[in-house]
């Protein structure tokens, strides 16, 4: 019955207690929780175990988008329970939230992942100027090569050749499908064939600068890429730990809501 698999572990890892102090506290918080999710309306949703993303913050190497992705979505579910927890008229579960309220708050790691992060999880142009220019450079490349092929295509009557109506991509960059009876009567390059072998992916000559230049601005994009994983990194090392408090305190919820 746990929202998570890390909220799943942790019910398979309870065991007797040996100090009453302890067992105080626990049924005191499960008296509380049992309170919240009878009364606060809060719904709990499935979310990332991050047991391996601590695990991986100790080595000197960066997290990925899919990391810092499942981070957003767990400290997400983390502030609404919180503002449940504190939006409390009957005082019924006050001392829920004593793990985290008194906590202090990874403020910059969660502004900078609202800030980074769209709501698929990719990074946003903002997220620096060098990756907002690029991206700009990148997308008047494509306008550009949409243009070029429109213009080529009319001007040359290859409509009847076209095995699509559109340019696509091949091997990265910017390919028109011809059919491949027609492939020696135009100057380009072949890229590659269809399974059926009917098609030709076929980069006319007027496209290859153009293709040049967008392979080194996806080089560039990659690189301001990396520099922003690489900061965003450096927030949730520098507040790891009430990241993690955070994290238990959700999961040790999900163990009552189970």
């Amino acid at each position: 019955m746990a929202a998570s698999e890390a909220g799943s572990q942790a019910v398979l890892d309870m065991g007797p207690l040996s100090d009453p102090l302890v067992w105080a506290r626990e049924t005191e918080f499960l008296r509380q929780g049992l309170n919240f999710v009878a009364e606060s309306g809060f719904a709990l949703h499935s979310f990332p175990d991050l047991s391996g993303l601590f695990t991986y913050l100790t080595r000197p190497a960066s997290l990925d988008l899919d990391d810092l992705f499942a981070l957003r979505q767990v400290m997400d579910q983390v502030s609404l329970a919180k503002q449940s927890v504190q939006d409390d008229p009957k005082e019924l579960w006050s001392d829920l939230g004593n793990d985290v309220l008194d906590q202090t708050e990874p403020v910059k790691t969660l502004a900078a992942l609202k800030r980074c992060l769209d709501a698929e999880g990719r990074l946003r142009d903002e997220s620096s100027p060098e990756l907002f220019s690029v991206r700009s450079e990148i997308r008047g490349i494509n306008r550009q090569c949409t243009k070029k092929v429109k213009e080529y295509v009319t001007s040359q009557g290859l409509s009847d050749i076209m095995q699509d109506e559109f340019m696509t991509v091949s091997s990265d960059r910017y390919v028109l499908p011809i059919k491949s009876t027609y492939k020696t009567r135009l100057p380009g390059i072949i890229h590659d064939y269809s399974q059926t072998g009917e098609t030709c992916y076929f980069e006319p000559m007027f496209l290859v600068e153009l293709n040049n230049r967008l392979q080194e601005l996806k080089q560039e994009e990659r690189e301001a890429e990396k520099k922003v994983l690489k900061y965003l990194t450096s927030l949730v090392r520098e507040e790891s730990a009430p990241l993690r408090v955070h994290y238990d305190w959700l999961v040790r919820l999900d163990t009552v809501y189970a």
